[in-house]
């Protein structure tokens, strides 16, 4: 009976056109192992029931939504918002995509997103940045907090983007690099993250690193944070660089121009490159 449900369903998705992901997950969910129970099944019983539908599926938060009988699953995948599921309290039902609430206009698994990235960029610790400050009297507003930028030293668009960070921080904007060495297509960005982490001065080496110049290894080993902010990225699902924190919890992928950043961070001030 199983190996029906399977291709019914497999073969009414393909008609109607739906993406594989959100096929499997709907068949999945439909065609697993075992009756349905449609009873209102308690938080741990909803998690239990989703890890037995798809073993080997990290779930990292597992929270009741503002519709009644329904639950977000945060998995670990590797972009924040792709990896949100919607569960049904009866382990029936899922489906994976954007929820919104037409009366009030909101997106709120975009609210979700921004709310889980202000609550982990709220806890970085800056001593463990390249924090790259304006001068003095730059900065018009004092509270103001950092851009965070996710740095990869052999990454070609971080390397395009730096120049465009030194122009938001000269018009006024703090800037925190994270060091994030992709290792896999970057195998060296890690010996170059904790090298320029143990140097002198770090911005310098940074600077030296972003324009494509010899990064040398450190004389004396140091203690270095390049795991940690592994772990930092990790948690806030970062897969490429630069990826770029706005101080709202925004995130922004890619190269951009600094006019770009600044006019999303500080839209009413009117500040230009420059100013």
């Amino acid at each position: 009976m199983t190996g029906t449900c399977w291709s019914v369903l497999m073969r009414t998705a393909e008609l109607l056109g739906l993406s594989m992901r959100v096929t499997l997950v709907v068949v999945a969910m439909l065609c697993g192992s075992g009756p349905v129970v449609a009873e209102e099944l308690p938080e741990g019983a909803v998690r239990a029931t989703f890890e037995a539908k798809f073993p080997g599926v990290t779930i990292k938060q597992l929270s009741p939504t503002e519709i009644p009988g329904w639950y977000l699953v945060e998995t670990d995948g590797a972009a924040l918002e792709a990896s949100i599921l919607y569960v049904h309290e009866s382990g029936r039902y899922v489906f994976s995509g954007g929820l919104f609430d037409l009366a009030s206009g909101r997106n709120l698994t975009r609210d979700y997103v921004r709310r889980k990235q202000q609550e982990v960029l709220s806890a970085l610790d800056l001593s463990k940045v390249i924090l790259l400050k304006p001068q003095a009297g730059a900065q018009r507003e004092p509270a103001l907090r950092p851009i965070v930028v996710f740095d990869d030293p052999d990454c070609p668009f971080c390397r395009k983007f730096h120049p465009e960070v030194k122009k938001i921080v000269q018009a006024g904007v703090p800037v925190a690099v994270v060091l994030y060495p992709l290792v896999r297509p970057h195998p060296d960005a890690y010996r170059k993250s904790v090298a320029i982490w143990c140097a002198e001065d770090r911005a310098a080496m940074l600077d030296h690193a972003l324009a494509g110049q010899p990064v040398p290894s450190p004389e004396q080993p140091c203690a270095h944070p390049i795991d940690e902010n592994l772990k930092l990225g990790h948690d806030l699902h970062v897969s490429s660089t630069p990826s770029i924190f706005l101080p709202n919890g925004t995130l922004v992928l890619g190269h951009r121009s600094a006019e770009e950043i600044l006019g999303q961070v500080r839209p009413n001030l009117g500040l230009s490159v420059g100013q």
